[in-house]
């Protein structure tokens, strides 16, 4: 298509015709264009459209005003190009100018989602608010739930998880300045030693005097592996202990450490955090969320671990599951930390399918939040840390352990794996056939909606990814999509088709000639009321249906584009464009695949004559041309051969001496790169809308005021696009009205240029754009078609040349 439009383009440029420079006026809109072509935001939040206006020859116009609506205001209401959105639902989204209304945009509006305080402290700090060291301090205060935290950064932390955070301050806690450590310094002490911040909770406030002589009760699992810590003053929590730790012996234990490796022992009584033995301990306490500190790193280290009172069975999984990986040597801690939550989170789901089974606390499927966080940014990377999307990350090995889990072994051989720099690396090593294979599996999966719907069948999950742009198509048009992915990463695409107008629609794929071995597009089509199995086009440059055709009529089409490249994490698809037509043409075009060559002919005649108080002006032009195009189907341009005339005179009006004259005849003359000035035939097709344009140029050798001989354009004309005809014969012509080369741009069907460009402007100040008579044209482009066998050869199709 390209191809096509450069051609077009060719064709209709002013420098085809003549040499003039003349300014051209800025035509009436026509069109108006919308971007993006779709969006998605949340309650409160805004996007920005933009607005291109255009005129019939598709130039962009410049400095017009536009009018925004939306379709419906309660979901979002739209001032100057930018939308806000005010309850969830979606709307329309438009812009018109000069009685012009643009295409249609989608904008979703999703309910206001409540951001963990980790985030909040984030997005505070990128606005400037807070330096490195506040926000530290703030997040740490977040996860051990002290009211020192400014309310305003509490956010919604329920999936959240405090292990990545103690190992960062840990690892940085060294370069804080001296009163940042003091005021850190009391949360790396375990809740019992004097100074922690757990003993400096109970002894603040008289009220609370006595709470620091109250003991500390603990609870053995049955394997003699795990002591828990709770804190007598909180009546109950000794009966709540005992169930964590029957739990841990007749499940969680078990099932982890049947799989993977059990927990390294601690330091015991060697150091003040080992609780004076070498169980894993585990201390119940009053903190926002739950984490596991890991005592070293990254050797293969024990961890202990700060459970939440109101912590499920679900929640210690995840915690003991952190113990286990972190008795695996890795290369770094940060490198690790999205693969250390994505691990936790998967142990949730593996030890309990369905039900955590807790009578205190009970839940099911307490990892598809998660699941929901991580699906709603498919266009970000695998290991891309938000404090969300690393937990929701689990979805990889959910897959890779498929039905029933039964093939959860990979976990064990990625933590196998840990001691690779690249994390991306340990879990490529792991899975058969690597990302590469892999990658383009799981993000179909992640569709997680007709017809691809494993997740559903296996968990219940019911969570999908969220579609980089949604599209309503009620009318013929055109959708761009950007295939610009990042490492990793997926964009998806969903169409409905709902207009009876819409008979074809063309997928254009140009990752089909990238040689990027990352890139894939695969494709989801429902017809028939019916979704077809999942479809690879990735070498595919184009795709048809026939809506005309049952068998083709698509009422829904999913594209999904993706990079499974790891390890270049710079690496991004090419950016380029995959284009959706819906197009109002049926499929009943002519087959022109084996149409290599095509006879053009273009013949013109025109005379003009007009004087005032200083010239008498005379022009008389003619062209009579043939030309071979040695063509694709996309056609092309051909030399052509035949006669042409010129006879221009210019004369002065008082006394009638020659002030200028062009005289000429004879053959055409080709163009000579790298002068453009010469003859040519073009014929441009466009199947796609089964249609054609085509034109010419002729230029002679003409004798200039009776000496020089020079090329001189005796005329060129060129078609609007019109329709290809069964039999192939184009054909047209007849008497149109001659027009200056200063208003090309302004004819919906012919172009002409005839004359050079001083006689065009002499004749349009004496005769206007309306007295310059008209031109005979005819054009007949018709293809060579090959011989047939010699024992069918008979008289071709009627106008058809045969070879």
């Amino acid at each position: 298509m390209r191809a096509v439009l450069a051609g077009v383009t060719l064709l209709f440029s002013a420098a085809w015709f003549s040499a003039c420079t003349c300014p051209k006026k800025q035509g009436a809109v026509k069109t108006i264009e919308l971007t993006p072509p779709s969006a998605a935001i949340q309650v409160g939040e805004t996007q920005t459209f933009t607005a291109v206006a255009k005129d019939e020859g598709g130039k962009v116009l410049e400095d017009v005003g536009f009018t925004w609506t939306s379709s419906n205001p309660a979901v979002a209401t739209i001032a100057d190009g930018t939308a806000t959105g005010q309850t969830p639902g979606e709307t329309g989204i438009t812009a018109s100018a000069k009685r012009v209304t643009s295409n249609g945009v989608t904008l979703s509006v999703a309910p206001a989602e409540q951001a963990n305080s980790l985030q909040r402290i984030d997005a505070a700090r990128a606005r400037g608010e807070l330096n490195d060291e506040t926000a530290l301090i703030y997040k740490v205060f977040a996860i051990f739930g002290d009211e020192r935290l400014p309310r305003q950064y509490l956010g919604d932390d329920r999936a959240l998880d405090g292990t990545a955070l103690m190992d960062e301050l840990v690892e940085s806690v060294g370069t804080l300045s001296s009163e940042a450590q003091a005021t850190l310094q009391p949360f790396l002490l375990t809740p019992p030693e004097a100074g922690s911040w757990f003993a400096l909770r109970e002894a603040a406030g008289e009220e609370r005097a006595t709470a620091r002589q109250v003991s500390w009760g603990t609870v053995v699992t049955a394997n003699n592996k795990v002591k828990l810590w709770y804190h007598k003053r909180f009546a109950g929590d000794a009966v709540r202990a005992q169930r964590i730790a029957d739990e841990i012996d007749g499940v969680i234990w078990p099932k982890l450490t049947g799989l993977l490796r059990e927990p390294l022992p601690d330091c015991g009584a060697a150091c003040p955090r080992g609780g004076g033995d070498e169980r894993i301990d585990i201390y119940l306490v009053d903190t926002r969320v739950s984490l596991a500190r890991r005592f070293s790193c990254c050797q293969g280290s024990s961890a202990l671990v700060l459970l939440s009172r109101q912590a499920s069975f679900s929640v210690v999984a995840h915690e003991l599951m952190h113990v286990i990986a972190s008795a695996y040597p890795r290369d770094s801690s940060q490198e690790y930390h999205w693969l250390s939550e994505a691990s936790a989170k998967w142990a949730e789901n593996y030890v309990y399918p369905k039900s955590n089974m807790d009578p205190d606390y009970p839940s099911t499927d307490d990892e598809h939040f998660s699941a929901q966080r991580f699906l709603l940014l498919p266009d970000f990377p695998l290991e891309y840390r938000n404090n969300a999307h690393e937990y929701g990350a689990y979805l990889l090995p959910f897959y890779l352990a498929g039905p029933g889990q039964a093939g959860s072994a990979v976990v064990k051989t990625i933590w196998e794996n840990a001691t690779n720099p690249s994390s991306l690396g340990a879990v490529n090593a792991a899975i058969a056939g690597g990302f590469e294979k892999v990658w383009p599996e799981f993000v179909l999966h992640n569709w997680n909606q007709d017809p691809v719907t494993d997740y559903r069948a296996w968990d219940g999950l019911q969570a999908h990814a969220q579609a980089t742009g949604t599209f309503h198509v009620d009318a013929p048009g055109e959708e761009s999509l950007t295939t610009n992915v990042k490492h990793l990463a997926a964009n998806y695409y969903a169409f409905t088709f709902t207009s009876d107008d819409v008979h074809k629609v063309i997928v254009e794929n140009p990752l089909a000639a990238s040689a990027d071995p990352a890139a894939r597009v695969q494709a989801l089509v429902k017809i028939g009321g019916q979704w077809r199995a999942p479809e690879d086009w990735t070498k595919l440059q184009k795709k048809k249906f026939c809506r005309d055709k049952p068998e083709e009529h698509v009422e829904e089409l999913v594209i999904i584009i993706s990079n499974s490249e790891w390890q270049d994490r710079s690496h991004v698809l090419a950016d380029d464009l995959v284009t959706v037509k819906s197009l109002k043409e049926g499929c009943t075009c002519p087959d022109l695949s084996e149409i290599k060559k095509w006879t053009g002919h273009i013949a013109f005649s025109y005379s003009a004559s007009g004087a005032n108080s200083h010239y008498t002006i005379q022009t008389e032009v003619s062209a009579d041309v043939t030309a071979t195009l040695e063509t694709s189907r996309f056609g092309g341009p051909g030399s052509p051969t035949g006669t042409a005339t010129i006879h221009q005179t210019v004369r002065d009006a008082t006394d009638g001496h020659l002030v200028s004259s062009t005289e000429g005849s004879g053959n055409p003359t080709p163009i000579v790169p790298p002068n453009e000035k010469g003859s040519v035939l073009l014929l441009s097709l466009d199947q796609d809308h089964c249609r054609y344009n085509l034109g010419g140029r002729v230029f002679i050798n003409a004798t200039v005021n009776g000496t020089s001989q020079v090329g001189t354009h005796v005329g060129g004309i060129g078609t609007a696009w019109r329709p290809l005809p069964d039999d192939l014969v184009l054909e047209g012509g007849g008497s149109y009205p001659a027009h200056s080369s200063n208003y090309l741009e302004n004819l919906p069907d012919l172009t002409d240029s005839f004359g050079g460009t001083f006689i065009d402007s002499w004749l349009l100040q004496i005769l206007g754009e309306q007295g310059l008579g008209s031109a005979s044209v005819t054009w007949r482009f018709a293809p060579v078609v090959p011989h047939p066998p010699e024992a069918s050869r008979g008289a071709g199709p009627s106008g058809l040349p045969q070879n």
